[in-house]
């Protein structure tokens, strides 16, 4: 258990490109605790006086959490398009053409030796 628990709690303790957060932070809404930390600063949160409080209070740091990540996701997810777009050739054919027609089916058994492609195939007008 420990190495695996280490590199999970390292995972959800690193700071991440995309979000310039950590998972643990943007979940539980602080960064995570550090044995260092505790003797080198106090906690910055005061401590609730009861649990409805911070309840409340939680159920709105996730709120704000929630929203910064749908808008950081869709600006990654933009830049990826832009990336992938960049990349692709259009390709256009005209009828007599001869082509390989994409037929994905369903898992196969040893889908490593399924051909995905039939043909060739004639272009026809509709």
């Amino acid at each position: 258990m420990g190495s695996h628990w280490n590199s999970r709690m390292a995972y959800s303790a690193t700071i991440h490109s995309a979000t310039r957060y950590s998972p643990r932070e943007l979940f539980h809404s602080f960064a995570p605790p550090c044995p260092l930390d505790a003797m080198v600063t106090a906690s910055l949160l005061e401590p609730a006086g009861s649990a409805d409080p911070y309840a409340l209070q939680a159920l709105e740091w996730l709120q704000e959490a929630a929203t910064f990540m749908r808008a950081t996701t869709g600006k990654q997810m933009q830049r990826m398009k832009r990336y992938y777009d960049a990349s692709v050739k259009p390709q256009s054919f005209e009828e007599g053409d001869q082509v390989l027609l994409f037929d994905p089916r369903k898992k196969q058994h040893c889908a490593k030796w399924h051909v995905s492609w039939k043909g060739p195939m004639i272009v026809k007008k509709c």
